[in-house]
């Protein structure tokens, strides 16, 4: 089972579309303009056909794919079938815990559901997610500002990091200061309501 960047790929039985090599093409196009191109499946072709014909994985029944073949027919000649195959089909490993992304480093937050296992969740973020060199656990919002009390879980220790909002350059303090990148929506909602000289008051800080 190989994985690449938080994507597992397993065998998995499907039904393909095997082609003469001259169709291949239009069967690529076909798939995609009916939208039953499997995007998440890839033969495994020696298992499809000892002939190396152009196979494609379709996310379709078999009612669906003779139709299409049928279609196919209409348009190039040769050998056209619907055959079961075998797919790799990839599936994106969840991440085990609530965690954003703040420039290069993943910050966790540290409840019940990680206790005893920070460390090995934090080494799976770490080579799962893609961009990150550090991982924070988030212990609590502190004092009048709500910086974030942070402890470092694995990876490189960063003072600070840079982290991009809407084209945005941010240098952020890890663990002295306040940030939500779930919010960038609305920091961007609120900016396009405002104009230079106006006050924002944010009362529930």
């Amino acid at each position: 089972m190989a994985t690449n960047h938080g994507m597992d790929w397993s065998p998995v039985p499907c039904l393909c579309l095997v082609t003469g090599r001259r169709c291949g093409e239009a069967a690529r196009r076909l798939l995609r303009d009916s939208r039953l191109a499997a995007g998440q499946r890839r033969p495994v072709k020696q298992y499809c056909t000892r002939l190396g014909l152009p196979v494609f994985a379709a996310e379709a029944g078999t009612k669906e794919l003779k139709l299409l073949r049928d279609r196919l027919l209409s348009v190039c000649s040769g050998l056209v079938e619907v055959v079961e195959c075998l797919c790799m089909a990839r599936e994106q490993r969840l991440p085990p815990v609530s965690y954003v992304i703040v420039g290069r480093a993943a910050i966790v937050s540290l409840d019940e559901r990680l206790a005893g296992r920070e460390r090995e969740v934090a080494e799976e973020l770490l080579r799962t997610v893609p961009g990150i060199t550090a991982v924070y656990g988030k212990e609590a919002t502190v004092g009048e500002y709500r910086a974030q009390k942070l402890v470092h879980l694995a990876g490189e220790q960063l003072e600070e990091t840079i982290h991009v909002e809407h084209g945005l350059r941010i240098p952020v303090p890890l663990g002295r200061v306040y940030i939500n990148p779930r919010l960038a929506m609305e920091h961007r909602r609120v900016a396009e309501m405002i104009t230079e000289d106006d006050i924002v008051l944010d009362m529930f800080s």
